[in-house]
């Protein structure tokens, strides 16, 4: 199984802290399809400066990716 960061798009703006878009981790399967995602947005946090950094990046990558519906994890 792996993961990553993907913005998810939510259609009630007050389940996400009055924003539609945020940032989750995903996870997937072995063919790659998307499976699951954490029940809440994630924050930017790390024990380092460098760690920090690297979340950063992961999270900048996930702008570059098509946009999740959370519906589509609510099955």
């Amino acid at each position: 199984m792996s993961w990553n960061y993907r913005i998810i798009r939510h259609p009630d703006a007050s389940e996400v802290h009055g924003c539609c878009y945020a940032i989750h981790e995903v996870f997937y399967d072995d063919k790659d399809n998307p499976t699951s995602m954490t029940e809440n947005p994630v924050g930017v946090v790390s024990s380092t400066v460098y760690g920090l950094s690297e979340v950063l990046d992961m999270m900048r990558k996930a702008s570059t990716l098509p946009v999740l519906n959370v519906e589509d994890f609510k099955k």
